[in-house]
């Protein structure tokens, strides 16, 4: 019996000996709030009006839950039409004190932009074409900082994305382009792929779209009117069509260079005859393959 109860006050013990601990060496450590800051772009002013500079305003409304921004300033890089680049200045700056409710609009005018960066001639010296690309920089009041360079693809991607990290505007004017309607495309066309026979694929007949998709933007359904699905729908299995966009830069026309489905540029011409509406698309991409496309109104 004696042996029992000491085995018993010996389990006592332990018990309360393991029951006890010390609060201090186990404290796990206060976690940091990183930076929430999501930019939305409002569409009604989502360029600079080139035609109308002393009123034109470009403007987006920024979201964080966060409160304990100390600043949030709006770099720009600033490109113009005739390809040269000038240096990240801030165009915009606001603080905590600037959102409600976890909102803060932001405006910037030309003359933001030209004051910014030093535009010989003010305002004046704008040009249908620049464009502006922006990052953010975020300072929080402990003093960490955010931005494209340092927030992670997992905060910055996806469509709940907490983290904008570049978005893009342009000084224009508004487009009015008589194009948006249905095609019948005939491509004529070479192929360098040694493993496509025939080669060359002459008149070949498509029906093609082109619709509107912003102030100065247009997409057209499939630019090789249907070469690529002829040539490497079914050797590469690549997608049936091939959209491109077509601009409206203060009525300079022209599709910007963009990747096909083998991740590799394209190059395109573009041409319309104002009495009959027809298109013409020439393109060659990085293998050498080259195109003429034909869109006429249907």
């Amino acid at each position: 019996m004696k042996k029992y109860l000491i085995y018993s006050l010996l389990l006592l013990s332990a018990l309360a000996a393991s029951s006890c601990r010390d609060e201090d060496a186990i404290r796990m450590p206060q976690l940091q709030e990183a930076v929430n800051l999501r930019v939305i772009v409002d569409p009604e002013k989502s360029f600079l009006n080139f035609e109308n500079l002393g009123t034109t305003s470009y403007e987006f409304d920024v979201y964080s839950i966060n409160r304990n921004l100390q600043q949030v300033e709006f770099y720009a890089t600033y490109i113009s039409l005739a390809g040269d680049t000038l240096e990240p200045k801030v165009v915009k700056s606001i603080g905590q004190s600037d959102f409600v409710n976890g909102k803060a609009r932001v405006v910037i005018t030309p003359t933001d932009v030209a004051n910014a960066f030093g535009i010989p001639g003010g305002v004046a010296g704008l040009a249908g074409g620049d464009v502006l690309n922006f990052e953010p920089l975020t300072t929080l009041t402990d003093g960490r900082t955010f931005s494209a360079a340092n927030a992670a693809p997992s905060i910055t991607g996806g469509n709940n994305a907490s983290f904008t990290a570049a978005f893009t505007t342009f000084i224009g004017c508004p487009s009015d382009l008589p194009i948006v309607r249905t095609y019948t495309s005939r491509a004529t066309g070479t192929t360098t792929d040694p493993a496509v026979s025939p080669a060359t694929v002459t008149d070949l007949a498509k029906e093609v779209k082109i619709t509107r998709t912003g102030p100065v933007s247009y997409t057209i359904s499939d630019i090789s009117g249907g070469l690529y699905d002829t040539w490497y729908g079914e050797l590469y299995n690549v997608p049936a069509n091939l959209p491109a966009n077509i601009t409206d830069i203060c009525g300079t026309v022209g599709i910007p260079t963009f990747d096909d489905p083998f991740e590799e540029p394209v190059v395109s011409t573009y041409s319309r005859n104002e009495a009959t509406g027809v298109i013409t698309i020439t393109w060659v991409n990085f293998y050498g393959d080259t195109a003429t496309v034909v869109l006429t109104p249907k």
